[in-house]
């Protein structure tokens, strides 16, 4: 003991409160204390301080230090001065595992347990984590009971260990589920690979513990699958259904390069195969297996299509790949904006974009309900704060009509999205004009978006929001060609170009911090003035004006070709398939042609709207040319099993089209919604009235979509 010693490098790493039990035995100078005493200076039990004792012990003799412990007598450190001073200097630098809230324990505990290969021992999580036995048992107590609701068991089993078992769609679901639950989505976009504004992937980052998996492979090819997905649906998703379809994607690719694979086909197989998004993956397989050594099994290409399904943001006017269920959405839509206005007496009726926001929304939600996926949270309380009255009545408008789209847990969850719906509309309604360049990102989606660009615009006069931009699709090139001086955004972005973080709901120090950055904007506009003056001119490209080429054409020839044919009678429901295809048939080849896509369409599904009492009859064929839409308007109804049919109608599209050169086309089907009129002329045999009406919303169309580039 005379001689300083010297020491290895430590294995056991000390807790907070240990280091601090050390520090007070060595300031007794190699007196003895009791564990009563050492108790009262960190003011807490007894029993504690003992539950520490065992990994001090271990600390010490791995670093060749004499602890004693007396019973009756207390804890001593039996060293010279020069080795306490060296023991002060060791724990200065020692690494100090970081004492953990219940709330971070317990999501580490979950995260090890979702990820874990083999059993663990008790004592791994007791001496990792510095709790007793009584604090682990509660945690797992509480972590069984949350795994059970995703059908994912939590085994303790005496002599093996404790581990968790389940089918691994449950397993994957409990982890997705649990990332969503436990992180906000700004923390994990900060951590992505994925978009112009990515980390650098050579730079250390720091992943929570249930995002461990996105670490090596895993990360970089999930966001290059992710992009085959975007090239091959040619689609953009909203920042989060991106978000959880990359967490998925990741996932799969970290589950199967460690031997986990899906084993039993999903339930709804079937249906699934006949999605575009099926046939998206199955492209993308080959691409998987062949550039990035990936193996995607038949079941794992239908647990990728549940995911693009339900991750994916149609156009109002992709109507065309589901018509009838398209038209459904949207009645529902139509009957939840008139009761959240009566309710809330706001004019939210006729208000376009609200309308085709909430049907994608619904759209959205109908599909992760369908196949059981996670729906993203958004915090309520700001929301329901700042909008009351709206929040209140959408969610009494939800409670009444959304029986047949939630469970209790899932609409509880959503009346904040919804919310912000209407609130951006209703910030819409009171905006006034602007004047200085601002494009807005939130990640949290279109709603959001919007209603934090309407309450700036609203709040600041001095502003114009001229584009609401993705977080992953910042091109700095690009926002300098649209004119736009300021980004203002949710979160933390890595790009140069000059932004400004703020709050989702907008609060007083946003508008403080915001209108400093207006001002020195305003400080420099001299030397803008010349980009600004009459607005800048989006750039286009070859692909832009050809699409905008075929939308004008396909708009004209809807307009000029509509047509309404009344008929007495027909026999059946296949005289009535034939009527509509003779409606626009060339020749006998194409009549042929039409049936049998009404008649193929017809097996999918019956294609009869009891509300209204008419057929829609849709299909899209390599024989037509372009766009038709028309009504055969029955005198005699004809009576089915489901009830009557006063009228069809009959929507045919170039099998070529695709996307957005099919949103004319979806124009016309929100108006048999959205109009009442149009319904009525056309039930009523009135061509110039239901005519006039088409070439008034096509028009309509048209103009919306010049001012904001076709």
């Amino acid at each position: 003991m005379g001689n300083i010693k010297k020491t290895k490098k430590t294995k056991t790493s000390l807790s907070r409160r240990q280091k601090q039990i050390i520090q007070i035995i060595v300031q007794m100078e190699g007196k003895p204390i009791t564990v009563a005493a050492i108790a009262e200076k960190l003011k807490v039990s007894s029993r504690t301080i003992l539950r520490e004792l065992p990994l001090i012990e271990d600390w010490m003799g791995e670093n060749d230090f004499t602890f004693v412990r007396k019973t009756g007598v207390g804890l001593q450190i039996i060293e010279n001065a020069a080795n306490l001073d060296l023991i002060r200097e060791l724990l200065e630098i020692e690494h100090t595992t970081r004492v953990l809230g219940k709330e971070e324990r317990r999501r580490r505990l979950l995260g090890e347990l979702l990820f874990s290969t083999e059993p663990a021992k008790a004592f791994s999580f007791t001496s990792g984590y510095g709790i007793s036995e009584g604090t682990l048992f509660g945690d797992l107590d509480y972590l069984e009971e949350w795994l059970a609701k995703h059908d994912v068991r939590l085994i303790r089993r005496q002599g093996v260990g404790i581990f968790i078992e389940g089918e691994e769609r449950a397993i994957r679901q409990a982890i997705v589920s649990a990332v969503f639950d436990l992180y906000d989505i700004n923390q994990i976009i900060g951590i992505l690979p994925i978009g112009q504004h990515s980390v650098d992937l050579e730079k250390p980052v720091e992943y929570p513990p249930l995002l461990s998996f996105l670490k090596g492979r895993s990360k970089i090819i999930a966001a290059k699958i992710l992009d085959e997905f975007k090239s091959v649906l040619n689609v953009r998703f909203r920042d989060s259904a991106m978000v959880g379809l990359y967490i998925r994607i990741a996932l799969a690719i970290h589950r199967i390069s460690g031997g986990n694979m899906i084993t039993e086909p999903s339930p709804d197989w079937e249906e699934l195969e006949e999605l575009r998004e099926y046939q998206a993956v199955k492209k993308v397989q080959k691409i998987a297996q062949e550039r990035y050594d990936v193996e995607l099994d038949e079941n794992e290409v239908l647990n990728l299509t549940e995911c693009l399904s339900s991750a994916r943001i149609w156009t109002d006017a992709s109507f065309f790949s589901d018509p009838m269920r398209a038209i459904n959405v949207r009645t529902f839509v139509a009957s939840l904006v008139r009761l959240v206005e009566n309710i809330s007496g706001l004019a939210f009726h006729g208000n376009r974009t609200l309308m085709d926001d909430l049907v994608n929304h619904f759209s959205t939600i109908m599909d992760r309900n369908q196949h059981d996926m996670f729906l993203a949270y958004v915090q309520t309380a700001p929301i329901k704060k700042n909008y009351p009255e709206i929040f209140a009545a959408v969610e009494t408008a939800l409670s009444i009509l959304g029986d047949d789209i939630y469970t209790s847990e899932t609409m509880e969850a959503d009346v904040g999205f919804v919310t912000m719906h209407f609130a951006a509309a209703a910030e819409r309604i009171q905006a006034e004009s602007e004047k200085v360049v601002i494009a807005v990102v939130c990640p949290l989606g279109v709603g959001a978006s919007r209603m934090l660009a309407t309450a700036i615009s609203r709040s600041m006069q001095n502003v114009e929001i001229r584009r609401i931009i993705s977080a992953f699709e910042i091109s700095e090139e690009q926002l300098r060609k649209d004119g736009i001086d300021l980004i203002v955004s949710t979160t933390e972005l890595n790009t140069s170009f000059p932004h400004v973080t703020i709050n989702k709901i907008l609060q007083t120090q946003d508008k403080v911090k915001l209108q400093n950055r207006i001002d020195e904007i305003n400080k420099n506009r001299v030397l803008s003035k010349t980009r600004h003056a009459g607005g800048a001119v989006p750039s286009i490209g070859l692909e832009d004006i050809r699409r905008t080429s075929i939308i004008t054409r396909e708009i004209v020839e809807l307009i000029e070709n509509f047509r309404l044919l009344q008929l007495m009678q027909v026999k059946d429901y296949a005289d009535l398939q034939e009527q509509a295809a003779l409606l626009f048939a060339r020749n006998d080849e194409v009549k042929e042609e039409l049936v049998r896509c009404f008649q193929s369409r017809e097996q999918m599904g019956s294609t009869y709207i009891k509300e209204m009492k008419i057929a829609l009859l849709h299909c899209k064929s390599d024989l037509a040319v372009h766009c038709r839409f028309g009504f055969i308007r029955l005198k005699q109804p004809l009576v089915i099993e489901e009830g009557e049919i006063d009228g069809a109608i009959v929507m045919i599209a170039p099998g070529h089209l695709t996307g957005s050169c099919l949103e004319p086309m979806g124009r016309l089907s929100a108006l048999l919604i959205e109009e009442p009129l149009f319904l009525e002329a056309l039930l009523n045999g009135d061509t110039s009235v239901s005519s006039g009406l088409a070439e008034s919303a096509l028009i309509r169309f048209y103009t919306t979509k010049s001012k904001n580039g076709l």
